[in-house]
């Protein structure tokens, strides 16, 4: 075997597999649903059915105002699977960690005067880092797997870690639309 596919599949280790038993337990992610700011992907819902002029609203609307003043988005869990695979073609570029299925239901109200009725379904690509070495390897870790597995869909990048990272860190994750959820040690 090659050198390559010999660290390809030795890439995991206990501390990775405990953290991916935590984050996938009910308990684990419920955590993530709790942490994790959805709100960038409720103006996302507005300004894309604008902009593609679709009906939005369950009572047959075109929704004409992307100003999101408030929203109850309670996020239900659908389904998830780990260790999915990543492939362009016929290469397998990876192993995507696990990705979650939520369906998010409920009301927004923007700068338009009713209430706005929505439901869609919103994907969350978990990256398990026990450690986190390196902030820029785990980026485009995430772009890529996005890219392919969920290239149109609503799909958020969250890194599961133990590290506590400094504000600056969380700030530049976040400005890359990733965000960063911490497990205690077990």
């Amino acid at each position: 075997m090659s050198k390559f596919h010999d660290e390809f599949l030795n890439k995991g280790s206990p501390e990775h597999d405990k953290l991916m038993i935590q984050c996938t337990l009910e308990k684990g992610i419920n955590h993530i649903f709790n942490l994790v700011d959805i709100k960038p992907y409720m103006e996302h819902i507005i300004k894309d059915s604008i902009h593609r002029q679709e009906k939005l609203d369950w009572n047959d609307r075109v929704i004409k105002e992307t100003n999101l003043l408030s929203y109850d988005a309670p996020i239900i869990l659908t389904s998830y699977e780990t260790e999915v695979i990543t492939r362009n073609g016929t290469f397998i570029i990876g192993y995507a960690d696990a990705v979650i299925k939520a369906n998010l239901t409920g009301s927004m109200r923007t700068t338009d005067p009713d209430i706005i009725k929505y439901e869609c379904i919103l994907y969350i690509l978990v990256e398990a880092k026990p450690t986190i070495n390196s902030i820029g390897e785990v980026i485009r870790q995430l772009k890529t797997y996005k890219s392919i597995l969920c290239p149109y869909e609503l799909m958020l990048p969250v890194i599961v870690t133990y590290t506590q990272l400094d504000a600056d860190s969380l700030t530049y994750l976040k400005n890359e639309g990733i965000r960063v959820v911490v497990f205690p040690r077990s």
